[in-house]
């Protein structure tokens, strides 16, 4: 897949003690804004712990030692809690098939007043996770607004987006999320032909698109600001299916995407990827770069 974290530590954990975080994407130099997230951390643990909702303390200590810093700030004890029981229900549906062949599992919720409905999505680690999902949501015509993307240091992944129908609105048709959660099983058959089948489903959706005019899109790299990772920031008009068409392009390039911040914003999407090469090292080389901007900037059409 083109999300997955590298992670090291560990620590000894009590009740009022979270488990000692194991990996992080943030800026080398924000140590005071890594301390706060620490802090939030240690509060929602403790939350967890005194709270009683079916989640196992093995379960609960494995998601507190195992989220990228990152992940702690964006989410309150609700959604923390809203996320522990879907990623339950996916770990439990490994013990009862193939662990490799699981299809994803999906969660919805409704924010009315903000113009979105959140979409979260637990699945096992694998080729083409983040491009497929991206594909279902544009095959149901469900244009997303914002994304954050997960994985956990044991390879299960937990990917938040925020979705919005035509008329920017949280969507109210649930009949087109069940869709999407059908099709989302589809697209990951163990037969293989999960890629194709999403493809047709996407030529005959007709999901109608989103015009913000003819500004060009601009593409801009960054080797600078982070020690293991290029950034490739992409600035756009957005369209339902432009999340799916970048990655796909992305993906051809043997490129591997650490993190994603997918932000829209009055119809301009502003999409920033953490990459690195199949290595594991930062994009260093001129001609690779190029290539990348080339077969991005063609998928954008």
């Amino acid at each position: 897949m083109e999300t997955s974290t590298t992670t090291t530590g560990g620590g000894n954990t009590s009740a009022s003690s979270a488990p000692a975080v194991v990996g992080s994407h943030l800026n080398r130099s924000s140590k005071t804004v890594q301390q706060i997230f620490e802090t939030h951390r240690g509060r929602l643990y403790e939350l967890m712990v005194n709270a009683d909702f079916g989640i196992r303390s093995e379960e609960l200590e494995l998601h507190f030692a195992s989220m990228p810093l990152r992940y702690w700030p964006r989410v309150d004890s609700a959604a923390l809690r809203w996320h522990l029981e879907l990623i339950h229900e996916f770990i439990d549906g490994l013990t009862r098939g193939d662990v490799l062949l699981a299809p994803p599992v999906m969660h919805w919720r409704h924010f009315p007043d903000r113009g979105f409905s959140e979409v979260v999505v637990c699945a096992w680690d694998r080729p083409g996770l983040l491009a497929r999902i991206a594909g279902t949501f544009a095959a149901t015509g469900l244009n997303i607004v914002r994304a954050d993307i997960y994985t956990r240091a044991d390879n299960v992944v937990l990917d938040v987006f925020q979705v919005c129908d035509e008329a920017l609105r949280h969507i109210e048709d649930i009949s087109r999320l069940k869709q999407m959660e059908q099709l989302l099983t589809v697209a990951f058959s163990p037969n293989g032909d999960g890629e194709s089948v999403l493809r047709t489903w996407m030529q005959c959706a007709g999901a109608p698109e989103r015009v913000a005019g003819g500004k060009a899109p601009v593409l801009t790299f960054d080797n600078d600001r982070f020690d293991d990772y290029t950034v490739l920031q992409v600035e756009a008009p957005d369209r339902v299916g432009l999340l799916h068409d970048i990655l796909e392009a992305i993906s051809t390039c043997d490129v591997d995407i650490v993190h994603a911040v997918i932000v829209t914003e009055e119809d301009e999407a502003a999409d920033v990827f953490f990459m690195t090469g199949t290595d594991g090292r930062k994009i260093r080389d001129a001609a690779r770069l190029e290539q990348i901007r080339d077969m991005v900037r063609a998928a954008l059409g």
